[in-house]
């Protein structure tokens, strides 16, 4: 299930990133592509890359706004929260799952 939606977030980051991030869009867009194989093959680099790739995400959202001159409202704040407690429950999940993938 985490493989197909990482395959749509991968797709809605492609379309939702503005122009001033490309390096930030292409760094996400690789390891994006990589985890959605990784875990739709069951590989323990799928798993890595998904952390990876929140991580990125929840670094990257502030800074270009930062960089664009732009303040973060409240409710990107709250979607942060929100994108890094599904990150934790999810990254939860695959480390009792971690010894039933293959390497």
């Amino acid at each position: 299930m985490t493989g197909w939606e990482a395959v749509i977030f991968l797709c809605y980051t492609i379309f939702s990133v503005n122009t001033g991030g490309r390096v930030v869009l292409g760094v996400i867009t690789g390891c994006s592509t990589l985890c959605c194989v990784g875990l739709l093959r069951r590989r323990r680099f799928g798993v890595v890359l998904f952390v990876a790739t929140y991580l990125i995400l929840l670094i990257a959202v502030p800074l270009l706004d930062a960089f664009n001159n732009k303040p973060t409202s409240n409710e990107k704040q709250g979607q942060s929260f929100l994108v890094l407690v599904f990150t934790i429950m999810t990254t939860i999940y695959f480390k009792r799952r971690w010894r039933l993938m293959d390497s």
